[in-house]
């Protein structure tokens, strides 16, 4: 048995927790003793648990994100961990995007996420760490611009908080390449993802599991200098 395990009791904020990798985000804290306020929008959530607050959460609307933010504020709830997920890719080149669908890929992976952590920056304890799914396509670029540009500016965004964010709340991103089990990786035919693991000098690709368990250890405080880092996780396909 792992001691480690049902030790913690942290207060954690998932944005984004009903897709594949954020199910498997949620199971890894409370694994470990935390518990977990977690946001769905269209669907149902997909795993409940006495230690998992589930709160509707619709990242392109203010309105929503207005409830949500006051709601958290109302309960008095003290976040040691806000982890943001949330992530849209329709996969289009520039020409075939409408500016309703424009709109939408920037405010789930970036605006709306931003305008959460503007409010909920009162909440956060003193130490306390928020981590920000970025993509390698931030870095690197994509096929479809739109989602590729939404990613790269969570990385800004991450650097720029970091530079006067209290030295207590530190920021980081992190870029995976494809994840093994994801919603983008179920979707994908089987060519294109032989593409993605054919770019990887390991010739594997991490699984929805494995990013969990990174993500959970970068909470802890021996990654506190790495403050305002962009994490790459793409198995030496970019770096």
């Amino acid at each position: 048995m792992n001691t480690e395990k049902k030790t913690r009791k942290s207060t954690i904020l998932v944005i984004g927790a009903n897709s594949t990798i954020g199910i498997a985000m949620v199971r890894e804290f409370i694994n470990h003793g935390d518990v977990v306020i977690a946001t769905y929008c269209k669907n149902n959530p997909k795993f409940v648990h006495q230690s998992v607050k589930w709160v509707h959460l619709d990242l392109t609307d203010e309105k929503s994100i207005e409830t949500f933010t006051k709601g958290l504020t109302k309960s008095k709830s003290r976040i040691d961990s806000s982890i943001f997920v949330s992530g849209y890719l329709p996969g289009k080149s520039l020409e075939k995007y409408s500016h309703e669908e424009m709109n939408t890929v920037v405010d789930v992976n970036f605006l709306g996420q931003a305008k959460c952590l503007q409010a909920l920056l009162p909440l956060l304890n003193r130490p306390s760490q928020i981590l920000m799914i970025s993509s390698v396509s931030g870095e690197r670029g994509s096929y479809d611009p739109i989602y590729a540009a939404s990613k790269g500016a969570v990385i800004a965004f991450v650097k720029s908080l970091a530079t006067w964010l209290p030295p207590q709340v530190r920021c980081m991103s992190i870029a995976p390449g494809l994840v093994e089990g994801s919603g983008m990786y179920n979707a994908m035919s089987t060519e294109v993802r032989k593409v993605h693991l054919d770019r990887t000098p390991l010739k594997k690709l991490i699984t929805v599991e494995e990013l969990a368990k990174m993500i959970l250890d970068l909470t802890k405080d021996y990654w506190g200098h790495a403050n305002g880092a962009c994490i790459r996780i793409n198995g030496g396909a970019y770096v």
